[in-house]
Protein backbone atom coordinates (compact mmCIF):
# COMPACT_ATOMS: atom_id res chain seq x y z
CA UNK A 1 0.00 0.00 0.00
CA UNK A 2 1.31 3.42 -0.94
CA UNK A 3 1.69 5.86 1.90
CA UNK A 4 -0.52 8.85 2.13
CA UNK A 5 0.49 12.49 0.65
CA UNK A 6 -0.26 16.18 1.54
CA UNK A 7 1.32 19.61 0.03
CA UNK A 8 3.68 21.35 1.76
CA UNK A 9 1.79 23.94 3.71
CA UNK A 10 4.75 25.91 2.70
CA UNK A 11 4.14 25.91 -0.63
CA UNK A 12 3.68 29.75 -2.67
CA UNK A 13 1.93 29.42 -5.68
CA UNK A 14 1.98 32.29 -8.48
CA UNK A 15 0.85 32.38 -11.98
CA UNK A 16 2.81 35.10 -14.49
CA UNK A 17 2.03 36.96 -17.19
CA UNK A 18 2.03 33.76 -19.80
CA UNK A 19 0.07 31.84 -17.04
CA UNK A 20 3.50 29.70 -15.77
CA UNK A 21 3.01 28.11 -12.10
CA UNK A 22 6.00 29.38 -10.34
CA UNK A 23 6.02 27.22 -7.58
CA UNK A 24 8.06 28.24 -4.31
CA UNK A 25 8.62 26.34 -0.76
CA UNK A 26 9.50 28.72 2.03
CA UNK A 27 10.85 26.28 4.21
CA UNK A 28 13.31 23.78 2.01
CA UNK A 29 13.58 27.62 -0.34
CA UNK A 30 12.92 24.97 -3.31
CA UNK A 31 11.62 26.80 -6.62
CA UNK A 32 10.31 24.98 -10.22
CA UNK A 33 8.60 26.92 -13.12
CA UNK A 34 5.75 24.91 -15.04
CA UNK A 35 4.86 26.00 -18.20
CA UNK A 36 1.33 27.38 -18.73
CA UNK A 37 0.32 23.88 -20.95
CA UNK A 38 0.92 22.20 -17.71
CA UNK A 39 -0.10 24.24 -15.07
CA UNK A 40 -3.50 23.19 -14.26
CA UNK A 41 -2.63 19.89 -13.97
CA UNK A 42 0.44 20.70 -11.75
CA UNK A 43 -1.82 22.77 -9.59
CA UNK A 44 -4.60 19.98 -9.51
CA UNK A 45 -1.75 17.53 -7.87
CA UNK A 46 -0.48 19.80 -5.50
CA UNK A 47 -4.34 20.40 -4.61
CA UNK A 48 -5.12 16.95 -4.90
CA UNK A 49 -1.95 14.72 -4.32
CA UNK A 50 -3.62 11.28 -3.88
CA UNK A 51 -5.85 11.95 -6.95
CA UNK A 52 -5.23 8.71 -9.17
CA UNK A 53 -5.23 11.09 -12.21
CA UNK A 54 -1.82 12.45 -11.31
CA UNK A 55 1.01 10.45 -12.90
CA UNK A 56 3.64 8.91 -11.08
CA UNK A 57 6.42 10.93 -13.16
CA UNK A 58 5.11 13.87 -11.16
CA UNK A 59 4.75 13.07 -8.34
CA UNK A 60 8.39 11.62 -7.77
CA UNK A 61 9.52 15.26 -8.82
CA UNK A 62 7.42 17.00 -6.75
CA UNK A 63 8.03 14.50 -3.76
CA UNK A 64 11.89 14.98 -4.05
CA UNK A 65 11.42 18.62 -4.06
CA UNK A 66 9.21 18.75 -0.68
CA UNK A 67 6.90 20.03 -2.45
CA UNK A 68 4.32 17.06 -1.85
CA UNK A 69 5.18 15.08 1.53
CA UNK A 70 4.45 11.75 3.48
CA UNK A 71 1.06 12.73 5.79
CA UNK A 72 2.83 12.07 8.37
CA UNK A 73 5.56 14.41 8.16
CA UNK A 74 5.08 17.20 10.90
CA UNK A 75 6.12 20.44 9.05
CA UNK A 76 5.96 22.89 12.05
CA UNK A 77 8.30 20.59 13.90
CA UNK A 78 10.40 20.77 11.22
CA UNK A 79 9.83 24.54 11.07
CA UNK A 80 10.70 24.94 14.61
CA UNK A 81 13.77 23.03 14.26
CA UNK A 82 14.62 25.56 11.84
CA UNK A 83 14.40 28.51 14.01
CA UNK A 84 16.48 27.16 17.03
CA UNK A 85 19.25 26.47 14.65
CA UNK A 86 18.81 30.03 13.30
CA UNK A 87 18.73 31.86 16.64
CA UNK A 88 20.66 29.65 18.45
CA UNK A 89 24.03 29.43 15.63
CA UNK A 90 25.54 28.13 18.51
CA UNK A 91 29.12 27.32 16.89
CA UNK A 92 29.26 30.90 15.48
CA UNK A 93 30.19 34.26 16.85
CA UNK A 94 29.20 37.35 15.45
CA UNK A 95 30.71 40.68 16.72
CA UNK A 96 29.08 44.09 15.42
CA UNK A 97 31.67 46.50 16.58
CA UNK A 98 31.99 50.65 16.30
CA UNK A 99 35.32 51.36 16.43
CA UNK A 100 33.67 54.92 16.31
CA UNK A 101 30.57 56.34 17.13
CA UNK A 102 31.51 59.90 15.22
CA UNK A 103 30.93 59.88 11.23
CA UNK A 104 32.18 62.49 8.55
CA UNK A 105 28.49 62.06 7.03
CA UNK A 106 25.54 64.08 8.52
CA UNK A 107 23.07 61.79 6.39
CA UNK A 108 19.30 63.72 6.23
CA UNK A 109 17.91 60.55 7.98
CA UNK A 110 20.36 59.57 9.92
CA UNK A 111 19.35 58.64 13.54
CA UNK A 112 22.60 58.47 15.33
CA UNK A 113 23.83 61.29 18.02
CA UNK A 114 27.59 61.43 17.07
CA UNK A 115 28.01 62.11 20.85
CA UNK A 116 30.81 58.97 21.18
CA UNK A 117 34.55 59.36 19.36
CA UNK A 118 36.75 56.36 19.19
CA UNK A 119 36.55 53.18 20.73
CA UNK A 120 39.01 53.33 24.16
CA UNK A 121 41.72 51.77 24.63
CA UNK A 122 40.12 49.37 27.51
CA UNK A 123 37.70 48.28 25.04
CA UNK A 124 39.88 47.81 22.05
CA UNK A 125 41.89 45.14 24.56
CA UNK A 126 38.89 43.94 26.15
CA UNK A 127 36.80 42.90 22.62
CA UNK A 128 40.26 40.53 22.16
CA UNK A 129 40.53 39.08 25.30
CA UNK A 130 36.56 38.29 25.20
CA UNK A 131 37.30 36.29 21.84
CA UNK A 132 40.41 34.59 23.40
CA UNK A 133 38.35 33.48 26.82
CA UNK A 134 35.72 31.99 24.83
CA UNK A 135 37.46 30.63 21.62
CA UNK A 136 37.16 27.36 21.92
CA UNK A 137 33.13 27.73 22.08
CA UNK A 138 33.06 28.50 18.08
CA UNK A 139 34.35 27.11 15.17
CA UNK A 140 33.88 30.61 13.39
CA UNK A 141 34.20 34.47 14.41
CA UNK A 142 32.87 36.96 12.05
CA UNK A 143 33.16 40.71 13.24
CA UNK A 144 31.30 43.66 11.07
CA UNK A 145 32.66 47.27 11.16
CA UNK A 146 29.94 49.65 11.72
CA UNK A 147 29.50 52.96 13.30
CA UNK A 148 30.00 56.06 12.87
CA UNK A 149 32.14 55.66 9.80
CA UNK A 150 34.54 52.56 11.01
CA UNK A 151 37.15 53.78 8.67
CA UNK A 152 37.32 57.29 10.46
CA UNK A 153 38.53 55.20 13.56
CA UNK A 154 40.75 52.65 10.96
CA UNK A 155 43.99 51.93 13.43
CA UNK A 156 41.37 50.33 15.60
CA UNK A 157 40.11 48.49 13.22
CA UNK A 158 43.49 47.20 11.56
CA UNK A 159 45.16 47.14 15.80
CA UNK A 160 41.97 44.52 16.77
CA UNK A 161 41.58 42.98 13.48
CA UNK A 162 45.74 41.61 13.66
CA UNK A 163 45.27 40.21 17.11
CA UNK A 164 42.06 38.26 16.87
CA UNK A 165 43.11 37.02 13.12
CA UNK A 166 46.51 35.76 15.02
CA UNK A 167 43.95 33.83 18.08
CA UNK A 168 41.89 32.28 16.09
CA UNK A 169 44.94 31.04 13.37
CA UNK A 170 46.13 29.65 16.27
CA UNK A 171 43.04 27.94 17.44
CA UNK A 172 42.05 26.60 13.81
CA UNK A 173 38.77 28.82 13.97
CA UNK A 174 37.94 30.52 10.80
CA UNK A 175 37.87 34.47 10.58
CA UNK A 176 35.86 36.91 8.65
CA UNK A 177 35.01 40.23 8.64
CA UNK A 178 32.69 42.50 6.78
CA UNK A 179 31.87 46.02 6.82
CA UNK A 180 29.09 49.03 6.47
CA UNK A 181 30.79 52.01 5.73
CA UNK A 182 30.17 55.33 3.30
CA UNK A 183 32.63 54.26 0.79
CA UNK A 184 34.28 58.02 1.20
CA UNK A 185 37.56 56.70 2.42
CA UNK A 186 37.59 53.25 0.61
CA UNK A 187 40.11 54.42 -1.98
CA UNK A 188 42.46 51.48 -3.25
CA UNK A 189 45.26 51.93 -0.43
CA UNK A 190 42.67 51.60 2.23
CA UNK A 191 40.92 48.86 0.38
CA UNK A 192 43.98 46.30 0.21
CA UNK A 193 45.07 47.40 3.58
CA UNK A 194 40.95 46.06 4.58
CA UNK A 195 42.09 42.55 2.12
CA UNK A 196 44.75 41.98 4.59
CA UNK A 197 42.75 42.42 7.60
CA UNK A 198 39.75 39.83 5.69
CA UNK A 199 37.64 42.14 5.08
CA UNK A 200 35.53 40.90 2.28
CA UNK A 201 32.33 42.03 2.33
CA UNK A 202 30.93 45.74 2.15
CA UNK A 203 27.61 47.57 2.74
CA UNK A 204 28.08 51.11 0.62
CA UNK A 205 25.63 53.37 -0.41
CA UNK A 206 24.78 55.10 -3.14
CA UNK A 207 21.28 56.93 -2.87
CA UNK A 208 20.47 57.42 -6.34
CA UNK A 209 21.59 59.67 -9.25
CA UNK A 210 24.49 62.40 -8.06
CA UNK A 211 21.80 65.29 -7.59
CA UNK A 212 19.82 63.05 -5.02
CA UNK A 213 22.62 61.40 -3.58
CA UNK A 214 24.11 64.42 -2.66
CA UNK A 215 21.06 66.46 -1.21
CA UNK A 216 20.79 63.22 1.53
CA UNK A 217 24.34 61.99 1.83
CA UNK A 218 26.47 65.01 2.98
CA UNK A 219 29.66 65.76 4.52
CA UNK A 220 30.05 66.91 8.02
CA UNK A 221 30.62 71.02 5.84
CA UNK A 222 27.57 70.05 4.05
CA UNK A 223 29.18 69.23 1.04
CA UNK A 224 28.01 66.21 -1.44
CA UNK A 225 29.60 62.62 -1.21
CA UNK A 226 29.12 61.08 -5.04
CA UNK A 227 31.54 61.83 -7.00
CA UNK A 228 34.78 60.73 -4.56
CA UNK A 229 32.45 57.24 -3.38
CA UNK A 230 31.76 55.92 -7.23
CA UNK A 231 35.27 56.94 -8.40
CA UNK A 232 36.19 54.69 -5.11
CA UNK A 233 33.94 51.99 -6.55
CA UNK A 234 35.61 52.39 -9.78
CA UNK A 235 38.99 51.92 -8.66
CA UNK A 236 38.29 49.04 -6.72
CA UNK A 237 36.36 47.72 -9.76
CA UNK A 238 39.07 48.56 -12.49
CA UNK A 239 42.31 47.38 -10.28
CA UNK A 240 41.18 44.81 -7.98
CA UNK A 241 41.76 41.34 -9.71
CA UNK A 242 40.84 39.47 -6.55
CA UNK A 243 36.60 37.80 -6.66
CA UNK A 244 37.43 37.12 -2.80
CA UNK A 245 35.18 40.37 -2.31
CA UNK A 246 31.65 41.67 -2.59
CA UNK A 247 30.53 44.82 -2.53
CA UNK A 248 26.61 45.26 -1.72
CA UNK A 249 25.65 49.07 -3.29
CA UNK A 250 22.98 50.12 -1.02
CA UNK A 251 20.28 53.00 -2.09
CA UNK A 252 18.07 54.67 0.03
CA UNK A 253 15.21 56.01 -1.42
CA UNK A 254 13.29 58.28 -0.85
CA UNK A 255 10.05 59.42 -2.72
CA UNK A 256 11.53 62.52 -4.72
CA UNK A 257 13.92 59.84 -5.96
CA UNK A 258 11.15 57.89 -7.78
CA UNK A 259 11.26 59.32 -11.41
CA UNK A 260 14.58 59.31 -11.65
CA UNK A 261 15.07 55.82 -10.65
CA UNK A 262 15.41 54.07 -14.27
CA UNK A 263 18.26 57.18 -15.24
CA UNK A 264 19.91 55.64 -11.81
CA UNK A 265 19.38 51.81 -12.42
CA UNK A 266 21.06 52.55 -16.18
CA UNK A 267 24.16 53.95 -14.59
CA UNK A 268 24.21 51.68 -12.38
CA UNK A 269 24.17 48.56 -15.07
CA UNK A 270 26.57 50.22 -17.43
CA UNK A 271 29.27 50.87 -14.51
CA UNK A 272 28.55 47.05 -12.52
CA UNK A 273 25.95 45.09 -14.45
CA UNK A 274 28.99 42.74 -15.39
CA UNK A 275 31.09 42.36 -12.46
CA UNK A 276 29.55 39.61 -9.89
CA UNK A 277 31.73 41.64 -7.01
CA UNK A 278 28.98 43.92 -6.65
CA UNK A 279 24.88 43.30 -6.27
CA UNK A 280 22.31 45.98 -4.90
CA UNK A 281 19.62 46.48 -2.40
CA UNK A 282 17.53 49.19 -2.71
CA UNK A 283 15.56 50.38 0.57
CA UNK A 284 12.91 52.63 1.48
CA UNK A 285 13.93 55.43 3.90
CA UNK A 286 11.48 54.71 6.89
CA UNK A 287 11.48 56.83 10.32
CA UNK A 288 14.68 55.25 12.24
CA UNK A 289 14.74 58.31 14.82
CA UNK A 290 16.06 61.73 14.81
CA UNK A 291 14.77 64.60 13.52
CA UNK A 292 15.58 65.55 10.31
CA UNK A 293 13.72 62.44 8.30
CA UNK A 294 10.42 63.72 9.32
CA UNK A 295 10.73 66.53 7.14
CA UNK A 296 11.53 64.31 4.23
CA UNK A 297 8.81 62.71 1.92
CA UNK A 298 9.01 58.84 2.17
CA UNK A 299 7.64 56.45 0.01
CA UNK A 300 6.89 52.85 0.08
CA UNK A 301 8.51 49.34 -1.08
CA UNK A 302 5.32 49.39 -3.42
CA UNK A 303 6.76 52.27 -5.08
CA UNK A 304 10.16 50.24 -5.60
CA UNK A 305 9.08 46.51 -6.67
CA UNK A 306 8.13 47.16 -10.31
CA UNK A 307 11.56 48.94 -10.90
CA UNK A 308 13.78 46.11 -8.87
CA UNK A 309 12.39 43.43 -11.75
CA UNK A 310 13.46 46.13 -14.28
CA UNK A 311 16.91 46.24 -12.62
CA UNK A 312 17.26 42.44 -12.73
CA UNK A 313 16.64 42.50 -16.11
CA UNK A 314 18.98 44.45 -17.19
CA UNK A 315 21.63 42.26 -15.40
CA UNK A 316 22.19 44.23 -12.01
CA UNK A 317 22.05 41.80 -9.27
CA UNK A 318 19.59 42.56 -6.43
CA UNK A 319 19.72 38.94 -4.44
CA UNK A 320 20.18 40.77 -1.02
CA UNK A 321 16.61 42.16 -2.09
CA UNK A 322 15.26 39.10 -3.68
CA UNK A 323 16.54 36.06 -1.50
CA UNK A 324 14.45 37.55 1.82
CA UNK A 325 11.87 35.02 1.26
CA UNK A 326 14.26 31.93 1.84
CA UNK A 327 14.50 29.78 5.09
CA UNK A 328 15.55 32.34 7.48
CA UNK A 329 17.03 35.33 5.40
CA UNK A 330 14.32 37.23 7.00
CA UNK A 331 15.44 37.38 10.53
CA UNK A 332 17.18 40.12 11.88
CA UNK A 333 20.82 39.94 13.08
CA UNK A 334 19.03 41.45 16.77
CA UNK A 335 17.17 38.31 17.17
CA UNK A 336 20.49 35.57 17.17
CA UNK A 337 21.74 34.79 20.43
CA UNK A 338 25.75 34.88 19.28
CA UNK A 339 25.25 38.34 17.99
CA UNK A 340 26.23 41.25 19.94
CA UNK A 341 26.67 45.16 18.95
CA UNK A 342 29.87 46.51 21.30
CA UNK A 343 29.69 50.35 21.62
CA UNK A 344 33.11 52.36 21.55
CA UNK A 345 32.80 52.56 25.29
CA UNK A 346 31.98 48.84 26.15
CA UNK A 347 28.68 49.00 25.98
CA UNK A 348 26.64 45.68 24.74
CA UNK A 349 23.69 46.17 22.97
CA UNK A 350 21.52 43.93 20.08
CA UNK A 351 20.18 46.23 17.67
CA UNK A 352 22.34 49.07 15.50
CA UNK A 353 18.93 51.37 15.43
CA UNK A 354 18.43 52.26 18.89
CA UNK A 355 21.25 53.00 20.79
CA UNK A 356 19.52 54.86 23.27
CA UNK A 357 16.58 52.86 24.33
CA UNK A 358 17.10 51.04 27.76
CA UNK A 359 16.19 47.97 26.56
CA UNK A 360 18.88 47.18 23.62
CA UNK A 361 21.38 48.07 26.26
CA UNK A 362 21.63 44.80 27.53
CA UNK A 363 25.09 44.30 28.67
CA UNK A 364 28.73 45.94 29.86
CA UNK A 365 32.09 44.54 28.16
CA UNK A 366 34.58 44.59 30.85
CA UNK A 367 38.39 45.33 30.90
CA UNK A 368 39.45 41.57 31.62
CA UNK A 369 37.47 40.11 28.82
CA UNK A 370 33.97 39.43 30.63
CA UNK A 371 30.54 40.42 29.48
CA UNK A 372 28.13 41.39 31.98
CA UNK A 373 24.54 40.39 30.58
CA UNK A 374 21.06 41.44 31.92
CA UNK A 375 19.76 38.26 30.63
CA UNK A 376 16.08 39.51 30.91
CA UNK A 377 16.86 42.50 28.77
CA UNK A 378 18.15 39.83 26.25
CA UNK A 379 15.07 37.67 26.10
CA UNK A 380 13.03 40.34 25.01
CA UNK A 381 15.79 39.94 21.70
CA UNK A 382 15.79 36.85 21.16
CA UNK A 383 12.45 34.86 22.79
CA UNK A 384 9.28 35.31 21.96
CA UNK A 385 9.19 34.91 18.64
CA UNK A 386 7.49 32.47 16.30
CA UNK A 387 7.67 29.65 19.30
CA UNK A 388 5.01 31.76 21.01
CA UNK A 389 2.77 34.06 18.24
CA UNK A 390 0.20 32.18 17.60
CA UNK A 391 -0.18 34.73 14.60
CA UNK A 392 3.61 32.96 13.38
CA UNK A 393 2.79 29.28 14.06
CA UNK A 394 0.76 28.25 10.34
CA UNK A 395 1.92 31.20 8.89
CA UNK A 396 3.16 30.53 5.23
CA UNK A 397 5.86 32.76 5.66
CA UNK A 398 7.25 31.58 8.90
CA UNK A 399 10.35 29.20 7.95
CA UNK A 400 11.72 32.93 6.27
CA UNK A 401 11.34 35.10 9.07
CA UNK A 402 9.99 33.03 12.14
CA UNK A 403 8.72 35.61 13.53
CA UNK A 404 12.19 37.69 14.33
CA UNK A 405 12.58 39.70 11.43
CA UNK A 406 12.26 42.57 13.65
CA UNK A 407 12.81 42.42 17.16
CA UNK A 408 12.50 45.78 18.17
CA UNK A 409 9.38 46.50 16.36
CA UNK A 410 7.74 43.59 18.89
CA UNK A 411 9.41 45.20 21.49
CA UNK A 412 7.70 48.49 20.98
CA UNK A 413 4.62 48.13 19.64
CA UNK A 414 3.94 44.25 21.25
CA UNK A 415 2.55 43.17 18.13
CA UNK A 416 3.60 40.64 14.87
CA UNK A 417 6.59 42.06 13.34
CA UNK A 418 5.16 40.85 9.57
CA UNK A 419 8.00 42.42 6.68
CA UNK A 420 7.08 43.85 4.51
CA UNK A 421 7.80 40.80 1.36
CA UNK A 422 5.66 38.89 3.05
CA UNK A 423 2.35 40.82 1.47
CA UNK A 424 4.15 41.27 -1.62
CA UNK A 425 4.97 37.28 -1.81
CA UNK A 426 3.60 36.90 -5.43
CA UNK A 427 6.03 39.39 -6.61
CA UNK A 428 9.22 38.10 -4.65
CA UNK A 429 8.25 34.34 -6.47
CA UNK A 430 8.26 36.41 -9.68
CA UNK A 431 11.31 37.62 -8.97
CA UNK A 432 13.29 34.22 -8.02
CA UNK A 433 12.93 33.19 -12.26
CA UNK A 434 14.10 36.31 -13.01
CA UNK A 435 17.35 36.70 -11.12
CA UNK A 436 20.28 36.24 -13.38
Amino acid sequence: MSKKLKSSKFNVEVYDKEGNLLIFNTLTGNKTKIGSTSAARVAKLLREPQSSLSSELDKDFFISQKFIIDEQTDEYEVASELHRNTINAHRTLTLILLPTENCNFRCKYCYESFEKNWMTENVRNAVVEYVAKNISNYDSIHFEWFGGEPLTAYPVIEAISERVINICRKNKVRYTASMTTNGYLLNLDMFRKLQKLRVVKYQISLDGAKEFHDSQRVLFGGQGSFEKIFRNLKAIKDNITSSSFLINVRSNISAGMLDSLDTFSGFLATNFSNDKRFNFFWKTVGDWGGDSVKNMNLCTLEDLLPQIGENIKKGLDFRPFTNVIYPGESVCYAAKKNNFVIGSDGIVYKCTVAFNMEENQIGQLNDDGSMTINEERLKLWVTGHEESDSNCQKCFFRPSCQGATCPLSRIQTSKSPCPPQKSNIKTYVEYQFETV
